[in-house]
């Protein structure tokens, strides 16, 4: 997440240009240098970026915003052209694993010959060349959040992006990774390309500043039927409204930094697609759906839950289905006198405290809730860390089973 620091600390007016989601940077991206992270952007006027080089030279303009046409050449895409035909989805180039040599894009036919010379040390994970994503755990993720993905992560989105929502693509992170999809998040070295947990947060932010107009029922139902969108959209559907303005504004955009999609990966997801669409050669292409790696939903709670926890406070996803458990029969009880301690019981025992100044008594809250009293400015400490001497502090939610009790400190 440097690119992210880097982004806030640049001359080019960080914080104006985290205000409106980084949508400049992403498209002077677009039209000069896709791939280096250092090009940056700056709003001209409301329909036009000024363009800057990693020096600080000047790019020239580009649009603000503008469809985007697939490049079909060298990612497992397609789109509907200006007469209204569907293009695409008939890449040549695969994304494949090579024992002892890692990833390598190559033709399609080199890939499968290759393939049946060594089928040991070959496999292709992808339609399409190979980009931030093509890594086969990133790729298991994607299978294993098929079913709930895209209704979860437009909850999450909805509490980073809505009027209301707290506009931090760290705290947006950390949230996606919580709540199980837990994406690689290092990008390549030099800057030369994001990581992949950077390519969804930058589609996160492309919708909110492009779609919003269209996807804003999003913002009191963020559930996600499955619909299709391979046809003409009516006016009413308004599901179907916003995945079209993804595919149109975004979709290119995070296709060519991804590389790989549930699409070109050859997983059927809770997005309705024709099946040419679905590339043939892929990982997961073929595999009947009880047989894919597959990953329990997050409650409801829990989701709530994450989306409390402040920037920089995460539950590691190896750990989520451990805090599930243990949060549906206890509650993390806290005071000054006994600190946080775990009961096993549906209300906590009454406590009393005679500081003045102390924070309430009680908080009937998890250990993720804990908060620290904007009067005295006095926090809980846990064993995991020290909550903000200011605001609405919150514990770590990590866990170990070796250590959990009743009666015992709560984490």
């Amino acid at each position: 997440w440097l690119s992210a620091m880097a982004a806030l600390a640049s001359p080019l007016g960080g914080r104006e240009r985290a205000q409106e989601l980084f949508q400049c940077d992403r498209q002077c991206r677009w039209h000069y240098d896709f791939f280096d992270r250092a090009v940056l952007g700056r709003m001209r006027d409301r329909w036009t970026c000024e363009c800057f080089g990693g020096g600080g030279e000047a790019l020239g303009d580009c649009p603000r915003f503008d469809a985007k046409h697939f490049d079909t050449a060298h990612t497992w895409s397609g789109g509907m052209d200006a007469e209204g035909q569907r293009y695409g989805f008939d890449s040549d180039e695969v994304c494949a694993r090579l024992s002892g040599e890692g990833l390598a894009t190559m033709r399609r036919a080199a890939a499968e010959a290759r393939r049946q010379e060594d089928p040991q040390g070959t496999t292709i994970l992808h339609c399409g060349a190979c980009a931030a994503c093509s890594a086969p755990e990133d790729i298991r993720v994607l299978a294993e959040t098929r079913a709930w993905i895209t209704e979860v992560m437009t909850e999450l989105s909805v509490h980073f992006a809505a009027p209301w929502g707290h506009r931090s693509v760290v705290r947006l992170r950390d949230n996606l990774l919580a709540v199980g999809f837990n994406l690689s998040t290092a990008g390549k070295s030099g800057g030369r390309g994001a990581s992949c947990m950077e390519c969804w947060t930058d589609n996160i932010m492309c919708d909110s500043m492009t779609c919003k107009t269209l996807c804003w029922t999003k913002f009191v139902r963020p559930a996600n039927p499955r619909t299709s969108i391979d046809r003409r959209v009516p006016w009413w559907d308004f599901d179907a409204r916003c995945l079209k303005c993804d595919e149109l504004n975004c979709g290119a955009q995070f296709i060519k930094c991804a590389g790989a999609n549930r699409r070109s990966a050859g997983i059927v997801s809770d997005i309705e697609r024709p099946l040419v669409e679905q590339c043939p050669l892929g990982l997961y292409s073929g595999v009947p759906p009880e047989r894919l790696p597959t990953k329990p939903p997050p409650t409801a709670s829990f989701i709530r839950e994450v989306m409390k926890l402040e920037e920089g406070v995460v539950i590691r996803p190896e750990e989520r289905d451990t805090y599930e458990d243990i949060l549906r029969e206890h509650l993390c009880c806290c005071s000054l006198e006994t600190g946080c301690l775990w009961h096993k019981a549906v209300r906590c025992p009454s406590l009393q405290v005679t500081s003045p100044d102390a924070p309430p008594a009680l908080a009937q809250r998890y250990c993720a809730r804990s908060w620290c009293s904007l009067v005295s400015r006095q926090c809980f400490r846990t064993r995991h860390v020290t909550l903000r001497q200011t605001g609405d502090g919150r514990c770590a939610a990590s866990w170990d089973r070796r250590f959990f009790f009743v009666g015992s400190p709560c984490p």
